[in-house]
């Protein structure tokens, strides 16, 4: 009997031992989840944050510089011109000339005269418009800042505002009479200039048209 008592009792102890190893384990386990949990709620919390720095620092970024010279970066880089970086020349030009205050025209007619001075030629000559006449015509500038310059000037103070908004009122002075390639040239243009408008909107820059006074 005493042999029986004590194998119960063994058995008893060997139980309550398994038990509470078990609910020692499930403790942990649960601990252990709550735990990941928080470490994970905490990684997607940074995360969030440090993506709603960077997108501040990038809006940030914008906002401190002329949406204009913004706009007009990024529609050079689409069509991988070397007038890339120079947006806010074009804008300071514009600004100290008086010219519509969108700042679109001077870029739309280098779009149209040399696809943005992506012809070879046109780029190491500076001149993104044809400016000056066909072959040894042609102006060579010393760089993008002074034929930017000089361009927006001579269409500001020659030809003037209203020329500078309606393109199609320049058409015959600016490229020509006698050129058959001339005609429709001032709807071309215009048509490039609605086109970068379009292309402000579409990178949430807005409609720059609306800027002018």
């Amino acid at each position: 009997m005493r042999f029986i008592a004590l194998f119960i009792l063994g058995l008893l102890t060997l139980i309550s031992s398994i038990t509470l190893f078990a609910s020692d384990y499930y403790l942990s386990a649960e601990q252990f989840n709550d735990n990941d949990q928080l470490i994970i709620t905490n990684q997607i919390k940074n995360s969030v944050k440090s993506d709603n720095l960077n997108f501040a620092n990038i809006e940030s970024n914008i906002q401190s510089k002329d949406k204009r010279g913004y706009v007009l970066d990024q529609y050079f880089k689409s069509y991988n011109s070397p007038l890339y970086g120079h947006g806010n020349t074009f804008v300071k030009a514009c600004d100290q000339y008086q010219a519509p205050e969108d700042c679109l025209i001077v870029a739309a007619i280098a779009k149209h005269e040399t696809n943005l001075c992506t012809y070879k030629s046109s780029s190491e000559m500076f001149n993104c418009w044809g400016f000056g006449g066909g072959d040894s015509y042609r102006r060579r500038f010393n760089s993008f800042e002074e034929s930017i310059d000089i361009v927006t000037k001579v269409l500001a103070e020659e030809y003037g505002r209203k020329y500078m908004i309606d393109p199609e009122l320049m058409e015959k002075t600016f490229c020509g009479v006698e050129d058959p390639l001339c005609e429709g040239w001032g709807d071309r243009v215009k048509s490039i200039l609605l086109d970068i408008n379009e292309f402000s909107k579409g990178i949430y820059m807005g409609d720059l048209i609306n800027l002018r006074r």
